[in-house]
């Protein structure tokens, strides 16, 4: 089931609820998710600046803005079901660009603003990010800044997890 959402301007659009979504819609949503980060280079390990000797583990790889913006444009078109908008479903990527004969933009940057946050939920559900009911903790997802839910936490916030341990050589 649909559910319409307004957006500025008086316009609408129509979102898939989270409940519509399949197993399979889920695999497709980490598989472009992979697909994305595979683009990126992985980095190198690196010596330990304290000890030359000691291999530091390679960053992860993350999404910047342009594969969070790829990610997100995805989730539009598999669930935006309707609009006010004189524009061909799904949505696509290039509608970010489109200007009408008034030279305004087709979809201006409150609509689309307004679109990625009715979507918020499809995203959480898809990242298995909703709330646990019995004690408020979040479930697993993707990590932050990686295409993750917005608006949790600042990129480059330092983790609650301790860092995983350097990699020692045999050597002396």
């Amino acid at each position: 089931m649909s559910t319409r959402h307004p957006l500025p301007g008086g316009q609408w659009a129509e979102l898939l609820d989270p409940d519509d979504l399949s197993g399979a819609d889920q695999d497709a949503f980490f598989d472009k998710y992979d697909e994305l980060i595979q683009e990126i280079p992985q980095p190198a390990p690196q010596p330990d600046p304290a000890n030359s000797a000691v291999m530091l583990p390679a960053a992860e790889r993350k999404l910047g803005r342009a594969g969070n913006r790829a990610l997100m444009d995805w989730i539009l078109a598999k669930t935006v079901t309707g609009w006010s908008f004189s524009l061909d479903l799904p949505y696509r990527g290039e509608y970010r660009t489109l200007r009408g004969g008034d030279g305004k933009p087709m979809l201006s940057l409150p609509v689309l603003n307004a679109l990625v946050k009715a979507a918020g939920p499809v995203q959480n559900a898809l990242i298995d990010a909703e709330e646990d009911e019995d004690d408020g903790a979040p479930k697993s997802g993707l990590v932050s800044g990686t295409g993750g839910s917005t608006g949790t936490s600042p990129d480059g916030s330092p983790s609650p997890l301790p860092a995983p341990p350097a990699v020692t050589s045999a050597t002396p």
